[in-house]
């Protein structure tokens, strides 16, 4: 086994392995910044959904999914069959206050369908309408 590793090192051109440390240190640098810069997107639309939720289950909507693709928000809400017209009005207050105050920027669509749990509504903040791909589904 030994043999084996002292002719492994014979082989190897110690002159391969060494590099400018500016350019690895620059390369990796850039790498970091890249991924930074991306992990503070994330963070930012993770803190963005949670306080959306945080809006929802204040007025007393429990069963809210947001998820996002890129900076496009996709919030669904599941009803039971029947619901009290101040809450199906309560919810679309809280839509119309995130199109009017907090996504301007934001196209909003709305589709809704039954289900045999209930019905669900569901609404799309698009903010770049290239991007025709459907959000993931939750469920």
């Amino acid at each position: 086994m030994i043999n084996k590793y002292n002719k492994f090192f014979e082989r190897v051109d110690d002159d391969s392995w060494e590099g400018d440390w500016d350019d690895i240190q620059s390369e990796f640098q850039e790498i970091q910044e890249y991924d930074d810069y991306d992990d503070d997107e994330n963070d930012d639309m993770n803190h963005l959904k949670y306080l959306l939720r945080s809006m929802f289950k204040n007025k007393g909507f429990e069963s809210i999914s947001i998820t996002n693709k890129k900076l496009n928000l996709n919030i669904r809400c599941m009803l039971a069959y029947r619901e009290k017209l101040s809450d199906l009005v309560s919810l679309f207050d809280i839509i119309n206050k995130l199109k009017s105050d907090i996504l301007p920027q934001y196209e909003c669509e709305f589709d809704m369908w039954y289900n045999k749990q209930g019905q669900t509504l569901e609404f799309e903040f698009l903010y770049d309408d290239d991007d025709d791909d459907d959000f993931e589904n939750p469920f």
